[in-house]
């Protein structure tokens, strides 16, 4: 009669154990027991994805004609770095401190969520778009000097698409979306924003280079044709000088 009660409670234990593991439960577990390095670790992960997403995007053109994509790894582990160390942190401090600003402000209200849509886009984006612009060049290796070059030329039109996009996602992230998880759906914007400043710099260098190629046809056509030129006046300088030798 001893051994009846162990017995009775073990089918029990047996069926908690076969319970499956709900990975949505788990990520908000991790959420809230490691919550920085939860964000951190997400976002170096889809950092590492939207280049890999842009990659595919640029050599969609080789698969079409029967070519193999060729996935490079190094810009993806430069992305999780960038986005484990930087990015996450920065935008994790940044909602805490706009929670911090506006606490004593009704978060449902309309009022509230467009005040820190306005702030959040006067402040804090364009610092967080020109960082995204100079991490996406710096994984491609450009130098400062094209980086500051690509700034002046494009960051105006950079941070007004940043402007339209982003304020869209904060009035449903300040409206809808808890604390713990703003930060993740950021991320996940921010997955195919890297993907579209990626290609926008490769085109920056595409176009650079074909300029360069297209300068030094030019030179080395222009050279040819002066050098023909002086050949040709050589020439006929040096025939006079023919004609009297031949004489004497």
């Amino acid at each position: 009669m001893s051994l009846s009660k162990p017995l009775s409670l073990l089918p029990a234990r047996q069926e908690k154990r076969r319970t499956p593991l709900n990975p949505v439960d788990l990520y908000l577990h991790l959420l809230s027991t490691f919550p920085l390095s939860t964000k951190c670790t997400t976002a170096g992960l889809l950092g590492a994805v939207s280049v890999f997403l842009a990659q595919y995007l640029q050599q969609r053109d080789v698969e079409r004609k029967g070519g193999k994509i060729v996935f490079r790894t190094e810009p993806a582990v430069k992305q999780f770095a960038l986005g484990f160390a930087v990015r996450a942190p920065i935008v994790h401090f940044w909602f805490n401190f706009m929670e911090w600003v506006f606490k004593g402000w009704d978060s449902k209200s309309f009022r509230t969520v467009l005040m820190k849509i306005a702030v959040e886009q006067a402040l804090f984006q364009p610092f967080f778009a020109a960082l995204n612009m100079i991490l996406a060049a710096r994984v491609e290796g450009c130098s400062m000097e094209d980086i500051q070059g690509r700034l002046k030329a494009s960051f105006g039109r950079v941070l007004k698409t940043a402007v339209r996009l982003w304020a869209v996602v904060g009035l449903v992230q300040y409206r809808f979306v808890p604390i713990k998880l703003r930060v993740f759906v950021a991320n996940l914007v921010a997955l195919f924003w890297n993907a579209y400043l990626i290609l926008q710099a490769d085109k920056k260098n595409t176009s650079k280079r074909t300029a360069a190629d297209e300068r030094r046809d030019e030179e080395t056509e222009n050279g040819s044709s002066s050098a023909q030129q002086e050949n040709a006046k050589e020439k006929r300088k040096g025939r006079p000088p023919q004609k009297e030798s031949r004489k004497s």
